[in-house]
């Protein structure tokens, strides 16, 4: 929700995630302003416009212990990876040999469980260099 009456939030800018009935959630009321009271919300700073797909995917919850995310031609693409495979990577990283089988820029994601939640950390990666 946005105090906006365009509906819309700039990236960085506040909104406000609250509860609401079917009613006022339907996509056909989107823009359409209501006044609204005793409503419990939490403000929601730093406002991302969308999380991309592929790194919406990459958390998700499976059995595969990795994922990956990498750059594939022009577009972005998501896959689980099994734990042979990672020595794959480490032992390409490690002599900085160039493989054709392995993508040039990518972000590996290992699901770690502490205490009965649920987490994806960065286990390794290759971006480009930007200069």
């Amino acid at each position: 929700m946005t105090p906006d009456e365009t509906g819309l939030v700039e990236q960085g800018e506040i909104c406000y995630l609250m509860p609401l009935c079917k009613w006022h959630n339907s996509t056909s009321r989107n823009r359409t302003p209501f006044e609204h009271t005793e409503t419990s919300m939490l403000e929601l700073s730093g406002y991302m416009q969308s999380d991309l797909a592929v790194t919406f995917l990459a958390r998700m919850p499976g059995d595969a212990e990795y994922r990956l995310v990498s750059v594939e031609g022009d577009a972005l693409s998501s896959r689980a990876i099994e734990a042979p495979q990672i020595h794959l990577f480490n032992a390409h990283r490690d002599t900085g040999a160039a493989d054709p089988a392995l993508p040039r820029t990518y972000l590996r994601f290992r699901r770690v469980e502490e205490g009965g939640l649920v987490k994806f950390v960065i286990d390794d990666a290759r971006l480009p260099i930007l200069g």
